[in-house]
């Protein structure tokens, strides 16, 4: 029985050689979700600069080309995504994400092949980033069981990669 809606069936197109994925949800008339996964993580950090695919998800929001500001970067936000552009890393992948209306569908992929491709990485901010992402790293070890745990199961995943 094939379903009217199957959920994870997604049409696919490509962007510049990088796969877009993308699906039409009738019930979400006007709005569309757009997640943009990058398979660059954490287990692709050179040895000696572990940390690198979370420090590079952080900086394009300081700043990038055409908008290459924090505020200018959070205005768009509001403009473009109201207020739902959000990033993360794993050991995998660096995801984008945010949602629009159709209507800006076009300014939102002109600003996230900006955001993504073209940050704009300054002296001054790279050390706040770093601040941010340490207390990122204390806060998800809020105990020594937790953090015991993920120690383990992240080397039975990965072996003995940093």
């Amino acid at each position: 029985m094939k379903l009217r809606f199957d959920p994870y069936q997604f049409n696919i197109t490509s962007s510049n050689g990088v796969p877009v994925y993308w699906k039409n949800i009738p019930w979400a008339n006007g709005f569309l979700y757009i997640h943009v996964l990058m398979g660059v993580g954490a287990r692709h950090d050179p040895i000696g600069k572990e940390g690198l695919a979370h420090f590079l998800e952080h900086m394009p929001f300081d700043g990038c080309r055409r908008h290459p500001t924090f505020e200018k970067v959070e205005q768009a936000d509001s403009e473009i995504f109201r207020d739902t552009l959000s990033a993360s890393t794993n050991f995998e992948r660096t995801d984008y994400e945010g949602r629009v209306s159709t209507d800006k569908l076009e300014t939102a992929l002109e600003f996230l092949r900006n955001f993504i491709f073209f940050p704009v990485i300054k002296d001054a901010e790279v050390e706040r980033e770093r601040k941010i992402i340490t207390q990122e790293i204390w806060r998800r070890y809020v105990n020594k069981k937790k953090e015991d745990f993920e120690k383990t199961s992240s080397k039975m995943l990965y072996g003995e990669h940093p």
